[in-house]
């Protein structure tokens, strides 16, 4: 299988980590070529996949002035 893309800033890379059983996404910056390993979902248990960095899941992402990061629901 191949390993789904990251998408790179700076100095970090930023990944998408999904639940299949309840749809339930994380966002989290590492820094560039780290290893990663998923965790369980904070709502079910299940253990969480990489998933694809596509435009749509980007645009879920907006920073605020006070510098965090916000996953805009659709």
């Amino acid at each position: 299988m191949q390993q789904p893309t990251r998408l790179s800033l700076v100095t970090y890379d930023v990944l998408r980590e999904l639940c299949i059983a309840c749809e339930n996404e994380r966002f989290h910056f590492v820094p560039m070529g780290s290893a990663v390993e998923t965790s369980d979902c904070d709502d079910c248990g299940t253990e969480r996949q990489l998933a694809e960095v596509n435009q749509s899941a980007i645009a879920r992402l907006m920073t605020v002035p006070q510098r965090e990061i916000n996953i805009i629901r659709a």
